[in-house]
């Protein structure tokens, strides 16, 4: 263990007692996970009436990449503003009273540490269930409701003319070393984009990262959702990503759109924007083009000039892509 994962440890420790009582004591807390931008740590809570675990998160960002660098810089205003966040979604799902939804339950913000500590949920990602096929609509439709609900209380959403700029700087980069069936549809997203110009759309505070995998579902059926990005922007955009993903997913991509097939694709997508309810402005459609430019784009960088294996994979998912693009925009 090295002192950085040491002064973790102690941190949360010394906090156990204020948030779980007087005899509480932190039982165990595991090495951390190195994520794509956070450092976390599960541990185990002997409290005096149950046990209880815990994760703890600690942000990494590019100026502290490892855990030492991240102790060090200290608290960060935003990682104490994401903490108010999750009490805040808390608050909102308990008072919503939908009993398809839930929230993860937010322990405490360590300034010490820098870190975001919460209860762990019982739950999967609801990517996992996607793959298996063994998902019911009405999951999907709960999805739809949790996001309305995070705009409606946490978003802050308003009307402004639409922000073209924003939106075509997102497709900048497609040029002409992209394969042709990108350049077509980045073409077309900026037509789509361009078609916007002063038209009245709702923005607001975005959870910006509203994909299969953040979304979790409890062995009852509940919806929770976490790590948000806290961008502004089109609310429609979260809708576009979550449906972007939910068509082009890995073994989606890898099946060539058999597994799970397009029918039953479709009325998951369908059961989403069914719960979540009608967005106010038209900018759905140009917004599924730029999420799914977004979407090829990344896998042209990561797939692409890879190994054998992955260029086929990367072939593979150049179809599928190009098929969901004659569907949109």
């Amino acid at each position: 263990m090295t002192e950085a994962e040491r002064a973790v440890g102690r941190a949360v420790s010394d906090a156990v007692p204020g948030w779980f009582g007087a005899e509480a004591r932190l039982e165990s807390l595991s090495a951390p996970a190195r994520h794509s931008w956070s450092h976390q740590f599960r541990g185990v809570v002997a409290a005096a009436d149950r046990s209880v675990e815990i994760a703890v998160k600690v942000p990494r960002w590019d100026e502290a990449p490892t855990l030492e660098d991240a102790l060090a810089a200290g608290p960060q205003a935003d990682t104490a503003r994401e903490f108010d966040e999750l009490v805040a979604v808390h608050r909102a799902v308990a008072e919503a009273g939908d009993e398809r939804l839930t929230a993860v339950i937010p322990v405490g913000y360590l300034p010490a540490a820098n870190a975001i500590v919460t209860e762990v949920l019982d739950a999967v990602p609801l990517r996992v269930l996607v793959r298996r096929g063994r998902v019911a609509a009405e999951t999907l439709n709960a999805a739809g409701r949790w996001l309305r609900l995070y705009h409606a209380r946490i978003g802050r959403v308003h009307d402004v003319p639409a922000p073209t700029g924003d939106l075509l700087a997102a497709l900048a980069d497609v040029g002409p070393s992209c394969p042709e069936g990108l350049r077509r549809l980045a073409s077309r997203a900026r037509d789509a984009v361009v078609r916007l110009e002063g038209a009245p759309v709702r923005v607001g505070m975005l959870h910006g990262d509203f994909n299969l995998s953040n979304v979790l579902v409890t062995p009852r059926g509940r919806v929770a959702s976490l790590d948000t990005n806290r961008a502004e922007g089109p609310v429609a955009a979260d809708l576009a990503r979550f449906l972007t993903d939910l068509r082009t997913h890995k073994e989606r991509a890898l099946t060539l759109g058999m597994r799970p097939g397009r029918r039953r694709v479709e009325a998951w997508g369908a059961a989403f924007l069914a719960g979540y309810g009608p967005t106010g402005d038209g900018a759905l459609p140009a917004l599924l083009g730029v999420a799914l430019v977004e979407r090829w784009a990344d896998l042209e960088d990561r797939l692409g000039g890879a190994s054998a294996a992955a260029g086929l994979g990367l072939r593979a998912v150049r179809r599928l892509l190009e098929r969901e693009a004659l569907r949109i925009v």
